[in-house]
């Protein structure tokens, strides 16, 4: 439904894929023939201003690795490609950080602890196909940003609140993806 109230959309991991998901699938724009069981849960796309994705996995995994959305990342992607909504003035911010490079671990046995860079190949291996990759310790920079965003690369930020004064939510940082999402506030406020 059509409100004058605008929003902007902040995923943080999966809630960035899946902001792109619910705006494609909620909005009434995209597929106003559709029944829906609530009609509540659709929006108006002019009511959504942006979506700022952080630390966020944007492509599915290749063919081969287990695929953890069970498909789902896949079909957004096919439906609703890179900045989809863009055209329409919803503005899309991607950020991304760049904190460890993965590295294989051979463990001697199960109980060995894995390694932050071993762990981080292991997430790599399973988004992109490609554990040798630069992220944020969980997701590869390479499947991080979409095509037609503002994309904004933090060195040494990390996936999560493990580093405390490291991660997307850590104030330096925060600051920084911020100072991008305002001027596309801004840009998008004087264009309506």
């Amino acid at each position: 439904k059509k409100h004058e109230t605008k929003v902007v959309l902040v995923g943080h991991s999966a809630g960035g894929w899946l902001a792109r998901a619910s705006v494609g699938f909620g909005t009434t724009e995209v597929y106003p023939e559709r029944e829906v069981m609530d009609s509540n849960v659709q929006v108006a796309l002019d009511n959504i201003l942006g979506i700022v994705s952080l630390g966020a996995p944007h492509l599915p995994p290749p063919e081969g690795e287990m695929d953890m959305t069970r498909g789902a990342l896949r079909i957004t992607n096919e439906l609703f490609p890179a900045s989809f909504h863009l055209p329409s003035g919803t503005f899309y911010v991607t950020v991304a950080g760049t904190a460890i490079t993965g590295e294989e671990q051979m463990r001697e046995s199960m109980m060995e602890p894995t390694t932050v860079n071993g762990f981080a190949y292991n997430s790599y291996k399973a988004v992109c196909g490609d554990g040798n990759a630069i992220g944020d310790g969980v997701v590869p920079l390479e499947a991080s940003h979409l095509d037609g965003a503002e994309q904004l690369t933090l060195e040494n930020c990390f996936h999560s609140i493990n580093a405390p004064e490291e991660w997307y939510g850590a104030d330096r940082f925060i600051d920084q993806w911020h100072k991008v999402v305002l001027k596309q506030l801004e840009f998008s406020l004087k264009k309506s």
